[in-house]
């Protein structure tokens, strides 16, 4: 049997749809896949990067066959993490916006040692490898979790700190981050409205 730890983010701001979308999507996969074991963890009232740390920490002490990590401020579908976990690559992310950018999605390319700046896909479809896709829906195997170290995630570098820290450790181990920008989710910004990627094949 394998098992799914999952950790999740709680904001006192968390509206109903992100904790809908979150419940409704481990259920669709529980449903799909009930030979694999789900934990959940969560972390209230904490900064991003904190929040991050705790979970690598006890998903790299865990026996956990994969991580999947969320944000109180995302919107996942039904379907999200099964089309995730059935790419089966080491470590994939679906598709959102970067609510601190312009609303554009979450697509940073490495330019330098911790150092990441916005790159415009001109086709957005199937899978795309890029350094940091944003860490609000992220699924990682085993095999990555062990080649990271504890602090992976730290409030230092650009680009939303806590990420960009997270995925120049990523980077590091040698291992290609990849985002199924087939698979979409919502992103609950400070106005409370919640944007989605643009549908169309060109943004």
């Amino acid at each position: 049997m394998q098992t799914l730890l999952v950790g999740v983010q709680l904001l006192d701001y968390q509206e109903p749809q992100a904790l809908a979308g979150f419940c409704k999507c481990l259920l669709y996969f529980q449903r799909q896949y009930p030979e694999v074991n789900i934990s959940v963890m969560t972390a209230y009232r904490t900064k991003e990067y904190m929040a991050g740390r705790q979970f690598i920490t006890r998903a790299k002490k865990s026996e956990a066959d994969y991580f999947f990590m969320t944000g109180g401020d995302i919107v996942l579908k039904a379907n999200t993490l099964i089309r995730l976990y059935e790419r089966q690559y080491p470590i994939i992310s679906g598709m959102f916006v970067d609510s601190h950018g312009g609303y554009k999605p979450f697509f940073y390319r490495r330019v330098g040692a911790g150092l990441y700046c916005y790159e415009k896909q001109e086709c957005i479809r199937s899978i795309i490898a890029i350094e940091n896709p944003g860490s609000g829906c992220l699924l990682i195997k085993k095999e990555v979790l062990n080649k990271l170290s504890f602090d992976a995630f730290s409030q230092y570098g650009t680009i939303r700190p806590g990420d960009s820290a997270f995925f120049e450790r990523v980077y590091e181990t040698g291992y290609r981050v990849f985002i199924d920008a087939d698979v979409r989710v919502g992103h609950i910004c400070k106005n409370k409205k919640v944007y989605w990627p643009k549908q169309a094949v060109y943004i």
